[in-house]
């Protein structure tokens, strides 16, 4: 696995050395609540390490569920989707969610 983030990360560097502007997506990374929390952290991890230099960030962290929130690019998203495969790892998108109450009842 250690591998894997190591080629990861220099597929970043190559994509920042070409000077490329890489949108982030919000979204909410969870886990199975049989997982160990070090592959949460290591999840996290990656994020503060390899996702500094595109802007990533974790933006939430979660303690009664298996989770965290973050500002992340696709590719990274896509290679937590692939590390935490195993562990049923999920990834929604993060965002404001309201009712529409101010109707009153019908």
């Amino acid at each position: 696995m250690r591998i894997a983030v190591l080629s990861f990360l220099i597929g970043l560097l190559a994509t920042l050395a070409m000077g490329a502007a890489v949108p982030l997506q919000s979204v909410i990374i969870g886990y199975k609540p049989d997982t160990p929390w070090s592959v949460v952290d290591e999840a996290k991890d990656l994020v503060h390490t390899a996702g500094h230099a595109l802007g990533a960030k974790v933006t939430h962290e979660y303690s009664i569920i298996k989770a965290f929130s973050a500002n992340l690019p696709k590719s990274m998203i896509d290679k937590i989707k692939e590390l935490g495969a195993p562990f049923g790892v999920y990834v929604e998108a993060d965002g404001i969610v309201t009712t529409n109450s101010h109707d009153g009842p019908q």
